[in-house]
């Protein structure tokens, strides 16, 4: 599907801030309310945008995030059942259907590691027979770029994780956050009206929230496939190098639009990379194998078949 310059600019601001209302966004793109809500209603009916959500930092609230990879065997029907047992879980955040060196790979918020011993023994009771191989880190550092592949501007970078923090949130914050999640273009007079408080009330938690960088940004979800784009993960083992070098390795891939996030652990770094085809995506790897000879340990190359959010932030 074609978009012309209007669609990505109004998709451009609404991945900055999507509870922008269609007058903020016609004032900033020069356009009538008209218009803009026009072309809103249509990439929502064509499904461009599939999503408004909100990104919520987990450490900020006294948690810490880990992602295990999965090699699955080819047994029809088991790896659906897999996933339908991570979306039980509760803590499981995020699941992504990849080919390549990993099958399937998915997301946990945990305050206690004995928490993630709990995920692995459900795993080894009743999918043994399925998963072949394993591996699981701790993410140290999440880098979430703008959706820079629309208008090929570049833009900084909003970190999270990091260090965990003890925000205190009653049950009326976690709701919000929950209701933003699954829709954050629900205005303020929609949210309390659905939590019987008033839309003032709902106004000051929000804005707390935010100065506390507890939620940090209002974005939205594109499906790429539509657009003819493509989601890769580069998961880099790394040899030991200093910050300056990660340092200078922000500054390079921060210029490319292609990437999306980076994830820092230990001893690894995984990008993500939206572009039109695998031949783009190689190009990027060898400017990085180029100006970073001695980064690269070794790399897997993964293809981000589904890429999906669960309700799971709700059970927070």
């Amino acid at each position: 599907m074609e978009l012309d310059e209007l669609d990505r600019n109004i998709l451009t601001l609404l991945d900055r801030n999507c509870r922008a209302s269609a007058v903020e966004l016609g004032e900033k793109l020069q356009r009538s309310r008209q218009t803009i809500e026009y072309r809103i209603n249509r990439l929502e009916d064509q499904r461009v945008i599939t999503e408004y959500t909100c990104s919520f930092n987990p450490t900020s609230v006294g948690y810490r995030l880990y992602k295990v990879c999965l090699r699955l065997r080819n047994i029809p029907g088991e790896m659906e059942k897999l996933c339908a047992e991570l979306f039980k879980l509760g803590t499981v955040y995020w699941i992504g259907k990849t080919s390549g060196s990993w099958d399937l790979l998915f997301g946990i918020f945990y305050r206690d590691e004995r928490e993630i011993l709990s995920i692995v023994d459900r795993l080894a009771k009743g999918f043994r027979h399925v998963i072949v191989a394993h591996s699981g880190y701790l993410m140290v550092e999440i880098l979430q770029y703008p959706k820079m592949y629309l208008t090929g501007e570049t833009s900084s970078y909003r970190e999270y994780a990091g260090a965990v923090r003890y925000e205190p949130l009653d049950e009326l914050d976690l709701t919000i956050i929950a209701k933003l999640i699954s829709n954050a273009r629900l205005s303020f007079n929609a949210l309390g009206e659905s939590l019987g408080v008033s839309s003032l009330l709902i106004q000051r938690r929000m804005k707390r929230m935010e100065q506390a960088g507890i939620i940090f940004q209002y974005r939205i979800g594109v499906n790429l496939r539509l657009l003819g784009l493509e989601l890769y993960k580069a998961i880099i083992t790394t040899d030991l190098y200093s910050g300056d070098e990660h340092r200078r390795f922000l500054e390079f891939i921060s210029r490319r639009k292609e990437v999306q996030f980076v994830v820092r652990n230990i001893w690894a770094i995984e990008l993500e990379l939206v572009v039109p085809n695998y031949q783009v995506y190689e190009e990027i790897i060898d400017e990085i194998r180029k100006n970073f000879p001695k980064l690269i340990g070794s790399l897997d190359t993964l293809l981000l078949e589904s890429d999906e959010w669960t309700p799971a932030f709700s059970n927070l």
